[in-house]
C-alpha cells in the first residue's frame, strides 16, 4: 500500500512532467502524444469503468486539440491513476467466469457470450486457453438497461446463499418464503417484475439491487416448481 508521502509524490510528479513534455511538442508530437492519450483512456474505461465515468466526461480528443488541452489532460489522466493506485478502499480482486456464471445463476458459455458482446465491461482478457479474469469494479449491462457491477452480484449471490442456507426444508413452506419475498418488491414497485422493468429505464443503485434479486427469486421460484 502506498504511503501519503508517495501519493503526494506521485501527485507532484503527475503535474510536472506533462507540462515538461508540452513545452517541447511540434505539430507531429501533439498528434501522437494525441493518440498516446486515446489508448491510455481506453485501457482505463475497459478496466476500471466505475470509477472512469467521470474522468471520460472532462476529456475530449479531438483532432485541433490544443497543446495546453493535452497538457491539461495528461495531468487528469495521470492523476486519476495515482488516484486509483493509492485508494485503500478500491480492491483489486478478481473473479473466474466460473465464478461469475454462479453469481448470475448461468453457464459459463453464457459468461463468455456477454464478454465477447461487450455486456460485461471491464474484462482483462487472459491468455489464449485461460479464462479471463474480472475485476469486481467490472460491470454488468443487462439487455433491459439495468447496470451493476461484478461485486454487487456477488454480494447479492452471497445473501440469497445465507438466506436459502436458513430456508425451510419442505418444498411448500420455501415455496411459500419465496412467493412473500416476490410479493414484498411487488408491493414496493406497485406491479410484477415484468410490468415494472419496462418503465425503469434509469434506475438508482438500489434500484438495481432490488431488480437483481427480484429477478433471482422468480427465477429460483421456477426451479422450485419443476
Amino acid at each position: 500500500m502506498s504511503t501519503l508521502t508517495e501519493r503526494e509524490i506521485a501527485l507532484a510528479e503527475a503535474i510536472t512532467i506533462p507540462s515538461l513534455i508540452a513545452q517541447q511538442l511540434d505539430h507531429q508530437d501533439q498528434l501522437q502524444l494525441s493518440t498516446f492519450l486515446k489508448v491510455l483512456l481506453k485501457y482505463i474505461e475497459k478496466t476500471s469503468p466505475a470509477s472512469a465515468e467521470h474522468l471520460l466526461q472532462q476529456i475530449h480528443l479531438e483532432d485541433d486539440v490544443t497543446v495546453q488541452q493535452l497538457q491539461q489532460y495528461f495531468q487528469l489522466i495521470l492523476v486519476h491513476q495515482i488516484n486509483i493506485a493509492t485508494d485503500p478502499t478500491i480492491s483489486n480482486k478478481k473473479y473466474t467466469t466460473g465464478d461469475i456464471a454462479r453469481f448470475f445463476g448461468v453457464s459459463v458459455a453464457t459468461i463468455n457470450n456477454w464478454i465477447h458482446k461487450g455486456r460485461i465491461v471491464g474484462v482483462e482478457k487472459g491468455e489464449r486457453f485461460k479464462q479471463a479474469r474480472i475485476p469486481e469494479d467490472a460491470i454488468y449491462l443487462s439487455t433491459t438497461g439495468e447496470n451493476i457491477t461484478i461485486k454487487e452480484a456477488s454480494e447479492l449471490y452471497h445473501t440469497e446463499l445465507e438466506r436459502t442456507s436458513l430456508r425451510p426444508t419442505t418444498a411448500i413452506e420455501e415455496m411459500k418464503e419465496l412467493i412473500d419475498a416476490i410479493y414484498h418488491y411487488e408491493q414496493k414497485y406497485n406491479g410484477t417484475y415484468e410490468e415494472v422493468i419496462l418503465t425503469h429505464t434509469t434506475m438508482t443503485s438500489q434500484q438495481q439491487r432490488d431488480f437483481t434479486e427480484w429477478q433471482q427469486l422468480l427465477r429460483t421460484l421456477q426451479d422450485v416448481k419443476r
